[in-house]
């Protein structure tokens, strides 16, 4: 019994050495990976955003690093129940925010969100297809559910 024992955590030190394994560890969850809820929406605005991850080994010549490939998912206020946007690829502006854009029937919503303490801030910009309607931005600070 202590043959098998001592074989198993061989092994088991044999595979944590292995480089995927050094990958699992260093792949913690980033910071805007969550449920977020919106401190004080107004009807029709956002209120909620899910934001979930992937993580990908990026390799350069001599080193290792971490890259993240995010979905959103967004809810806006409504009654009786919140209205869901869907779910969306995620990419990167120039300064690491994440935008990821909603096309509906009468718009399409941009949200950019960028880390504002402990929280998150959101920008929602309201594309209206219709050219006789002014477009819409605005902003709300979420908190982690």
């Amino acid at each position: 019994m202590r043959l098998t024992t001592a074989c198993f955590l061989a092994m088991a030190g044999a595979v944590a050495s292995m480089p995927g394994a050094a990958f699992a560890v260093e792949c913690a969850p980033p910071f805007f990976a969550g449920t977020w809820e919106a401190t004080a929406p107004a009807v029709r605005e956002l209120i909620r955003l899910d934001i979930r991850y992937t993580c990908r080994a990026g390799r350069r010549i001599g080193e290792s690093r971490i890259e993240y490939d995010y979905t959103m998912r967004a809810w806006s206020k409504c009654s009786p129940r919140n209205c869901p946007w869907g779910a969306a690829e995620v990419g990167r502006d120039n300064e690491g925010r994440l935008v990821s854009e909603y096309t509906q029937f009468f718009s399409r919503r941009i949200v950019v969100v960028d880390r504002a303490g402990l929280g998150l801030s959101a920008r929602v910009t309201v594309d209206y297809y219709d050219p006789e309607r002014p477009d819409e931005t605005y902003e709300h600070f979420l908190e982690r559910d």
